[in-house]
């Protein structure tokens, strides 16, 4: 496959862009490049995918007018303190989504990075280290037009609220709110300002949910996240802290 270098007019100064018809996963892809050697940061887009997945191994659906994006991060951060760009990039889709949608419809992020519009999942965020936290690599995949049946939580596509909207749109506002996080987490203020902005969209918070682990479910009030982003729960027994697990509503 050949990656056709898009004029690099709506991604930052100094990032490399890879586009592509069909791939199996932009993730994947990362891999790929980073086994080459990067030193700075690419964008790998594709229309298509043909073997994307989710957290966990899961099955992520990849039909042509979606968003199916990775960003190939040489990382400058310590490796215990990289898990917190998934916020860093949770907030910055929130951002570029919000820039597409009516004024009354609210982007919000359900704990650690899925994106809600009208409480349905519209975008998955995925966060891997490569090298030994040499790299990151930020997958994300934003259904614009289309999305899945038939899961365990409401789903929905940007196109419901914003008609005529396309994937390209999507990826130019992103590209540059995403370059704007990271400067704002790599410069002085770490981050304190990435938790500060994404609790202020924070899905469910004060309200009772039900985390699912695959060892136990937890039920209580989801309260705060912490200086490293667990999330902060308020049990019949306490506060507890989460580092992983599927939140819902405890209604649902």
């Amino acid at each position: 496959m050949t990656a056709l270098q898009l004029p690099p007019d709506r991604i930052a100064a100094g990032d490399r862009l890879c586009f592509y018809e069909s791939l199996d996963s932009t993730m994947e892809e990362a891999r790929r490049l980073f086994a080459t050697g990067v030193s700075s940061p690419v964008w790998i887009v594709a229309s298509e995918q043909s073997a994307a997945r989710g957290r966990q191994g899961r099955v992520w659906t990849s039909p042509s007018g979606n968003l199916h994006v990775t960003l190939l991060l040489p990382t400058w951060t310590k490796l215990r303190d990289q898990p917190k760009l998934g916020f860093v990039a949770g907030v910055a889709l929130a951002r570029a989504a919000g820039q597409h949608l009516p004024a009354q419809v609210a982007a919000q992020l359900k704990w650690p990075n899925d994106l809600l519009v009208e409480g349905a999942k519209v975008s998955g965020l995925l966060l891997e280290g490569l090298g030994q936290g040499a790299a990151i690599a930020i997958g994300m995949g934003v259904n614009i037009v289309a999305h899945p049946p038939d899961t365990p939580y409401p789903t929905a596509h940007l196109r419901q609220f914003a008609p005529g909207l396309t994937a390209d749109a999507v990826f130019s506002s992103l590209s540059i709110c995403l370059a704007e996080e990271l400067e704002s987490f790599s410069e002085g203020a770490g981050f304190a300002l990435t938790r500060q902005r994404w609790l202020a969209r924070a899905a469910h918070l004060g309200k009772p949910i039900r985390i699912r682990q695959p060892e136990a479910v937890l039920e209580g009030t989801f309260v705060d996240i912490d200086a490293d982003g667990r999330l902060k729960l308020q049990t019949a027994n306490g506060p507890v802290l989460v580092d992983a697990g599927d939140v819902f509503p405890l209604d649902k």
